[in-house]
């Protein structure tokens, strides 16, 4: 492992830190494992096999990503971007009989990536659905604990790892068979490789990868520019023509016309009409104030001043985080405000975040430890939150970054952020 770099010593005595975290389980993980239970039970446990209770086959999303990486491997691009032969395709390959398939107006799904995913997707053309299901879970949830592990110091990896596999997200990511875990660890990872173990190159290649999902990279390039991390920047650009250039050479212009053409009018209407169950799972600000009755015009308008605030607050704030922990709070935060078009499966990032400033700081008191604690739970409760309290689901996540900011302002101003840097233990 690359030695650590020198980072600002965390607040408070190391003996108190993570004091809180037993205190944090009792009651949020006890709420959360709850939820998660009833959800599952609710939703997700089998119904008539494949199929869950309410009609989707088990691993849910995850049927995108093994169809979409049968037809990158066998040259099918056109179905991609055909809505009924896509769900020909899927049910076929399934060994679903007619008789036995849900109607489409009820059960669909569409491919709705950038085409350079198919470049990492296309082992999974080799698996037949369930083998591919489970190694995908088990080999993206490997690489995000992997990351968020190396965040912190050896003797507290084991509470980090108990708090991700406690964490509602998880639950959630492996149900719904997302994305979650693998764009959290390339997030996470770049910033443990940029401020933990001065890897900036290496940082840069992990954002580019990120570009599968480039709404949740927003505010970390913001940060990037302010902090002159130009070597990062090099690396992520070098990396993201790479991926395009090779997505082009496999497969041609194809797949991104059918990008430009079919998923990016789809991703617009769902944002337009928004209309279905998977509303209550966005996570943003346009999203809550859609639920509110607001028309789609004021929300994306409000939505863009949100943005632009956040950027530039996020801008100056981060000049003022004095160690890692801060760094991926701000970011995991800030992600969420910054775009329109995130879920609750997006969130194993801020579980990351969460864990690594319990188990690293002493006992968070108050507001600040109830919206922690509203933050972990938050994947699982977001649907309530949203449909039955009208919209409050991106309270917590705003008010967070809000107290955020607000504490890095006033350590900067008493000069903690001035405070020498002691060495951080690699373990």
């Amino acid at each position: 492992m690359p030695r650590a770099t020198t980072e600002a010593s965390t607040p408070g005595p190391a003996s108190r830190r993570g004091a809180g975290l037993p205190a944090f389980l009792a009651l949020f993980g006890t709420a959360g494992a709850l939820l998660t239970a009833g959800i599952w039970w609710l939703f997700y446990r089998p119904g008539s096999w494949p199929f869950d209770t309410v009609g989707y086959v088990i691993g849910r999303d995850f049927v995108n990503y093994w169809l979409g990486a049968q037809l990158f491997a066998d040259g099918k691009i056109a179905e991609l971007f055909n809505f009924p032969l896509y769900q020909t395709e899927l049910w076929t390959r399934l060994g679903v009989p007619l008789a036995e398939r849900p109607q489409p107006e009820r059960i669909a799904y569409i491919w709705s990536y950038p085409p350079h995913l198919g470049i990492l997707l296309r082992p999974l053309a080799f698996l037949d659905y369930f083998p591919a299901l489970i190694a995908w879970l088990a080999a993206t949830f490997a690489v995000y604990a992997a990351a968020s592990l190396a965040a912190v110091r050896a003797d507290m990896r084991g509470a980090v790892l108990v708090l991700l596999l406690l964490a509602p997200s998880t639950h959630l990511t492996l149900y719904a068979g997302q994305n979650g875990f693998l764009t959290g660890a390339l997030l996470i990872g770049a910033l443990v490789l940029l401020y933990r173990y001065d890897r900036p190159v290496l940082a840069g290649v992990l954002l580019g990868l990120l570009t599968i999902k480039p709404q949740l990279g927003l505010f970390v390039s913001i940060m990037l520019l302010v902090e002159r991390k130009w070597s990062t920047i090099a690396a992520a650009a070098a990396t993201t023509i790479a991926l395009v250039g090779l997505s082009l050479a496999l497969d041609g212009l194809a797949p991104w016309q059918g990008y430009l053409d079919f998923t990016m009018p789809s991703v617009r209407r769902i944002l337009t009409e928004f209309s279905g169950f998977q509303t209550g799972m966005m996570l943003s600000v346009f999203a809550s104030l859609r639920l509110t009755g607001l028309p789609h015009e004021v929300a994306i308008s409000i939505q863009a001043i949100v943005s632009v605030a956040v950027l530039a607050s996020g801008a100056v704030a981060i000049a003022w985080a004095r160690d890692l922990a801060d760094r991926l709070m701000l970011v995991a935060l800030g992600s969420f405000l910054v775009t329109p078009y995130a879920f609750n499966y997006d969130l194993p990032l801020l579980t990351t975040a969460l864990a690594v400033a319990i188990t690293t700081r002493p006992p968070m008191r108050g507001v600040e430890g109830w919206l922690a604690g509203i933050l972990f739970v938050l994947p699982v409760a977001l649907y309530p939150l949203q449909f039955a309290l009208t919209g409050l689901g991106i309270l917590p996540v705003a008010s967070a970054y809000l107290l955020l900011v607000q504490r890095l302002r006033a350590e900067n101003r008493s000069g903690l952020s001035r405070l020498p840097a002691t060495v951080a233990h690699t373990g």
